[in-house]
């Protein structure tokens, strides 16, 4: 079974039209006639994924994982189920895996993405330490997002170090020149 047979097409359709039950009905019925069609396996699971049912959504991602190794795709789905899930340490790494295996921009980006929401997290539990390790990786990989650089200054407020955060607030300010809030905060800081 290939990408042109009928019934994958089919099934595609619906996905792409937000049909996910009758994609994954359809999806079924491929996976089961050719239960080593990994893309075919791979779809099942995200219909699964935006049906809500995480559990057998991880199990067919995990089944065409290991059918492809090398598929940054099938890392990338596995790690979208962590992060509906709100399990963001296990998202990381299988994110960090389809980056390696060649992920494109919106993978580095979700990555970083992923970071930074831990750095928040870790900032509200008091763990400044490695709230500042998250908001550094989330900047090493997507320096281009101004929410990243305003994390980074928050954390570095509560680690007393006021000069590093205007530089970080900043630098978010010039990616993003209409926060009021980022405004605030350098005025703040300015003033101290």
């Amino acid at each position: 079974m290939n990408d042109d047979n009928q019934e994958y097409q089919d099934a595609l359709k619906l996905f792409n039209d937000k049909d996910y039950k009758g994609a994954f009905e359809k999806y079924l019925i491929i996976t089961q006639q050719n239960p080593d069609f990994a893309d075919a396996l791979n779809d099942a699971g995200l219909c699964y994924m935006h049906l809500g049912n995480y559990t057998e959504a991880r199990h067919f991602l995990e089944k065409a994982l290991k059918l492809e190794l090398d598929n940054w795709v099938s890392y990338y789905n596995l790690a979208r189920v962590n992060v509906k899930e709100e399990n963001y340490q296990d998202a990381l790494p299988l994110l960090q895996k389809a980056v390696e295996l060649g992920g494109d921009k919106d993978v580095v980006y979700d990555l970083a993405l992923d970071y930074n929401i831990l750095a928040t997290k870790e900032l509200d539990a008091g763990s400044s330490e490695k709230a500042l390790e998250y908001a550094n990786k989330a900047i090493a990989y997507f320096s281009e997002d101004p929410d990243f650089h305003e994390t980074l200054g928050d954390i570095l407020v509560e680690e007393g170090q006021p000069e590093e955060a205007l530089k970080s607030y900043q630098r978010a300010q010039e990616m993003n020149s209409t926060s009021v809030d980022l405004l605030q905060k350098i005025t703040d800081l300015e003033k101290s």
